[in-house]
């Protein structure tokens, strides 16, 4: 895909502005800069027999520049449990100041025994003393992609996959690699992107738009928009002192489709990530039945599932034809780009969402017991979003939410995302004081840790300071039904102009769980 070619040229353009002297506006200056450290755990094959028979249940411990990450107990863990010889891609990753020159580095592998890490085995991954391997990483000559950039207890070159292996008892081997890249945001700098068709189809020519904004998402009038496209020395499109730069590439052939965009103005630089858009051959000879098509398709992504926000979009059969009507797919990059890249806190972390097509279609309605969501199959979704034209009260329910995609509906998308995967509560209800909500039967609930509802008034007014607030914010409210247990809720949060109550701004509850969902994303926690 020549990602490694073109990261480490875009890399070379920034540092060597950074060290440009008598400068004009706009320079990029290195103090200024935060990079994204990324560590991908490739494989893990123990050497050893840890548990006996193969049934190893191996973890990563990442510390990056003195923070410490783990993946114990998380979800996608289930795929590589009791397996002796892993490739999980798990990707941790850390912003920090390029200022900061050298950074420490420590990989520890473990193999997960009982709840607590005293209980597990530590693996042996390293020739030298101790049992963790113990890395210096120098950010600029990562970013420049120089060679040496890694040194201390194994030495090689970033974007490179490096092999180390332990010499002591439950040895293992582990295949990682780092990289560094820009952040997907910046203090007063955005960048939105986005390609067009969203499921590029051989031989048809694609139009990328990037989009230089401000932290309200106004346009931003920029030093350059760039949009950068495969292998390429140079952007493929740099435009200076504007806010939009948009390219038509040449009709694409090859079974993928790679590109990012970038921003730079004054003394920052934002850059989306690399993304990878499947493109579609409607000449290609069908598989045979026994081996049917994958049922998702990439459209745009970003990373490992196991580090990413995978949302999958579904066509309701009452709304469209087919998983690759026309329309469908319209909808849906309308969606990504109005509702997805609308909001400022998916947009800061667009780099942590893949966006996948369902290649079967789905059904949706709502029924009075609540959603009628029915899905094909959908592997790798955190969220499945069954887009539909007919009107109904939209909802989430296992996995899927269902919306509208048109503009009077890209709230209501992000509403239900806030319920399924963050797993945020409503907050509407007619018998909380000054609401002008018509009706109190959204979902209540008290989702731990960092919730937006509370069942008891205790824990809301110990929260409320925790997100700027006072005791006396909090209110109760009491559901309309009967139930053996006490239906009062407690809240801080505004009662109105809020994503959980009217599809408004994300409040501060709301961004703090948001927030820790994508904390998690990057340690290899989605």
């Amino acid at each position: 895909m020549g990602r490694s070619r073109a990261k480490a040229i875009l890399a070379v353009l920034l540092f060597a502005a950074s060290l440009a002297t008598g400068a004009m506006a706009g320079t990029v200056r290195a103090e200024d800069l935060d990079v994204v450290v990324r560590i991908t755990i490739e494989r893990i094959r123990a050497l050893d027999d840890f548990e006996g028979g193969g049934s190893e249940d191996f973890y990563a411990v990442i510390n990056i520049d003195g923070e410490e990450q783990e993946n114990k107990d998380t979800p996608q863990q289930d795929a590589f449990e009791n397996d002796e010889d892993i490739s999980p891609m798990w990707e941790f990753s850390r912003t920090v100041p390029l200022s900061r020159g050298t950074i420490p580095v420590v990989i520890g592998i473990w193999d997960e025994d009982g709840g607590l890490r005293l209980d597990d085995d530590q693996a042996d991954i390293t020739p030298t003393a101790g049992r963790v391997l113990v890395l210096s990483l120098d950010l600029g000559a990562c970013a420049v992609g120089a060679a040496g950039a890694i040194s201390g207890g194994l030495t090689g070159d970033c974007e490179t996959s490096l092999v180390t292996a332990g010499t002591q008892d439950e040895r293992a081997e582990l295949t990682f690699r780092i990289a560094t890249d820009e952040p997907a945001s910046a203090p007063g700098l955005r960048v939105r992107c986005i390609h067009d068709p969203i499921l590029p189809m051989a031989g048809e020519t694609v139009t990328i738009t990037a989009e230089a904004l401000d932290p309200s998402l106004a346009p931003k009038l920029a030093d350059a928009v760039e949009i950068w496209v495969d292998e390429t020395a140079a952007p493929t499109l740099s435009v200076t002192g504007a806010s939009v730069a948009t390219t038509t590439t040449a009709p694409i052939t090859g079974d993928d489709f790679v590109y990012g965009c970038r921003v730079r103005d004054e003394d920052l630089a934002v850059w989306t990530g690399w993304r990878r858009a499947e493109v579609f051959d409607a000449s290609a000879t069908p598989p045979p039945a026994a081996r049917p098509r994958h049922p998702t398709r990439p459209i745009m992504y970003t990373g490992p599932t196991a580090s990413r926000i995978d949302i999958v979009f579904v066509a309701d059969d009452d709304s469209y034809a087919s998983g690759r009507d026309p329309a469908f797919l319209d909808d849906v990059k309308t969606v990504i780009r109005n509702a997805y890249f609308a909001e400022d806190v998916f947009l800061r972390n667009q780099n942590l969402f893949n966006f996948w097509l369902a290649t079967g279609r789905g059904h949706a309605e709502s029924v009075a017991e609540g959603c009628d969501h029915r899905l094909p199959r959908v592997p790798y979704s955190d969220a499945a979003a069954i887009l539909h034209t007919d009107s109904f009260r939209d909802c989430a329910s296992g996995g899927a939410f269902s919306s509208e995609p048109a503009s009077s509906s890209w709230r209501t998308v992000i509403h239900e995302t806030g319920h399924q995967p963050f797993g945020l509560a409503d907050e509407y209800c007619n018998r909380r004081a000054g609401s002008t909500s018509s009706t109190c039967d959204g979902g209540y609930f008290e989702n731990q840790p960092f919730p937006n509802l509370w069942e008891e008034p205790e824990g809301c007014r110990a929260d409320a300071p925790l997100l700027g607030r006072t005791a006396g914010d909090c209110d109760e409210f009491l559901e309309p039904i009967e139930t053996w247990w006490d239906p009062d809720w407690s809240i801080s949060e505004p009662v109105t102009n809020d994503l959980m109550v009217n599809n408004g701004t994300p409040q501060a509850a709301d961004v703090r769980r948001i927030e820790w969902i994508f904390a998690n994303c990057n340690m290899a926690g989605c």
